[in-house]
């Protein structure tokens, strides 16, 4: 998302999506991959920069990833029975992940989720990075008793620098 530290990029999209490549190697569909906004852009440009700055988490950055988990899980059907409804995993990497979490709290049709260096904890982030804070953004800490119930993996590296263990 930044191209220096004082500098936003131009596009916030991962040069090496290690996220999306992780969620297309599971073997249990249905998955359903979060990118962080402006990631992945259908129409360049129409993504205001903000979005993957400081209100990358925002109410409406929220109700965007809902309303696209309705929209998948209102078409998937249990193989089985045709009329019943199958529910998919969420996976998100850094901020995907932390999104992820956000829409979970809010979507149906959510059966699990993943992350993968996420920042569950932005507040706590930011103060770690001494960074400005994410003050239009939703945060997920401490978890929402509808997140908590959900089955979920969160999973760090031992040497991240950018989400340390401990965030």
């Amino acid at each position: 998302a930044w191209a220096r530290r004082d500098r936003l990029s131009r596009d916030p999209t991962p040069r090496h999506p290690v996220g999306l490549d992780i969620a297309l190697s599971l073997p249990r569909p249905p998955v359903a991959y979060l990118a962080r906004p402006g990631q992945y852009p259908l129409a360049p440009g129409r993504c205001e920069a903000r979005y993957w700055a400081g209100a990358r988490f925002a109410p409406e950055v929220v109700s965007g990833a809902v309303a696209a988990i309705g929209d998948l899980t209102s078409r998937l059907t249990d193989p089985g029975c045709a009329a019943a409804k199958r529910r998919a995993t969420l996976i998100g990497y850094s901020g995907g992940g932390t999104l992820a979490g956000l829409a979970t709290t809010r979507a149906d049709g959510v059966a699990g989720l993943v992350t993968i260096a996420a920042n569950l904890d932005h507040e706590r982030w930011t103060a770690h990075h001494r960074v400005s804070p994410l003050d239009a953004s939703l945060t997920l800490w401490p978890l929402p008793p509808r997140l908590a119930a959900l089955p979920q993996v969160h999973l760090v590296g031992a040497r991240d620098r950018i989400v340390p263990p401990s965030l």
